[in-house]
């Protein structure tokens, strides 16, 4: 079956955070929203056939997951990542954001630091700093036009006995780096040698472009995966970000043990039924639409990178590895950051996410959301071309 990922969906008026947060935000209704990270497709059809089946029952009461619901999840780990799992290690939470916080306040105590790669997702430092802990700041560098990791610095800053978490963000957001099994290695012997535990956010694990292949942080080695908590969500692989549905991972019995009691303490239980069934949907049917998207967003990806390198050579763009994001430096552009924001919203009229959100390392960036018709895309880089030639 072919999906037809080329549709314009307009979602205005459908309380979506992406296109209805204009007003609030004050941008132009006329710029095209191309910020937060979920996408514009409609999603794969043996979803929306399994929830529009659950509606039709007209009760949506509390909810038990059921058994072929972790069953899903471990086949779709090592269908798609070769990775085995077992049922028990899955824990259910209403988001990666809120696993991060669990994370943190479930296996740290005051006083703790805290690793992050900067530039990167901004609830990995507010998770840090909001919770009372320290955050140590392992800049990524900037290489030949890729982001490498400093390990020198990293193993000087894990080697402080107060440091006790590195917050791991793989697939990379917002570069889309897909890090190296040698990399990968590097940092959990690290961790490894001075007693650091890995929270790897790995929600955009799905999404790898060709070419590259993604591999979690816990296959890596048994030792590995007993000091790794693995965040993972079918919301980004399947654009259900709204149903708001994660799963967490967590071998360690200790671990899991303590992670879980902290999701209790929020009073969280199990999904919403329509998570259920949408999880569900997506891991035992979706691998051919999933295919299909990312082929997609592959010639999306192409159709921005060939365009600014002919048209727009001022900008550089990160060739990013995975995900529907791209990561792109405007320093030649000669703007402050908050300047680099009026210019694209209310010169350009594109809304993107401001890169210095993403740490300072991003003050010059912003990150530009290619989840969409190519046709979109198409009109953005056109109007993009027309502002700065009009500057």
């Amino acid at each position: 079956m072919n999906f037809n990922f080329d549709e314009i969906v307009d979602r205005s008026n459908t309380f979506a955070t992406k296109t209805d947060a204009k007003q609030m935000n004050r941008i132009p209704e006329e710029a095209i929203p191309m910020w937060v990270a979920d996408m514009d497709f409609r999603v794969a059809p043996v979803i929306s056939d399994a929830v529009i089946q659950r509606a039709a029952h007209t009760i949506y009461g509390y909810s038990l997951k059921p058994e072929s619901y972790n069953n899903a999840i471990v086949n779709w780990m090592q269908r798609r990542h070769n990775w085995t799992i077992k049922p028990n290690w899955i824990v259910s939470v209403p988001g990666v954001v809120p696993a991060l916080h669990y994370a943190v306040r479930a296996l740290l105590k005051a006083g703790d630091k805290v690793i992050v790669q900067q530039p990167v997702y901004p609830p990995f430092m507010d998770v840090v700093r909001t919770n009372g802990y320290q955050l140590l700041n392992n800049s990524l560098r900037l290489e030949n036009g890729q982001y490498t990791i400093d390990f020198e610095d990293f193993e000087q800053k894990a080697q402080d006995p107060r440091t006790k978490l590195f917050i791991l963000c793989s697939p990379h957001n917002p570069a889309g780096r897909v890090w190296s099994q040698e990399e990968l290695m590097k940092l959990a012997d690290i961790c490894l040698r001075h007693d650091v535990l890995i929270l790897s956010d790995e929600i955009h694990h799905d999404l790898v472009l060709p070419g590259h292949k993604h591999i979690p942080t816990a296959s890596l080695s048994p030792e590995i995966s007993k000091i790794t908590i693995t965040c993972t969500a079918p919301s980004k692989t399947f654009n259900i970000a709204g149903m708001q549905s994660a799963n967490v991972i967590i071998e360690d019995a200790k671990l899991r043990r303590e992670f879980t009691l902290e999701v209790s303490k929020s009073g969280y239980h199990d999904p919403n039924p329509f998570a259920i069934v949408a999880t569900e949907a997506g891991y035992t049917q979706g691998d051919e639409w999933l295919d299909q998207l990312i082929q997609y967003i592959d010639g999306n990806k192409k159709l921005v990178m060939d365009f600014i390198r002919e048209k727009l050579p001022m900008l550089e763009v990160i060739d990013s590895q995975a995900t529907y994001l791209l990561w792109i430096d405007f320093s030649k552009l000669g703007l402050s950051s908050k300047e680099l924001d009026r210019f694209m919203r209310h010169d350009a009229l594109l809304w993107l996410n401001s890169g210095y959100v993403f740490g300072e390392e991003g003050s010059t960036y912003q990150r530009m959301n290619i989840g969409c018709s190519r046709l979109v895309v198409q009109e953005a880089l056109t109007r993009l071309e027309q502002a700065i030639q009009s500057r």
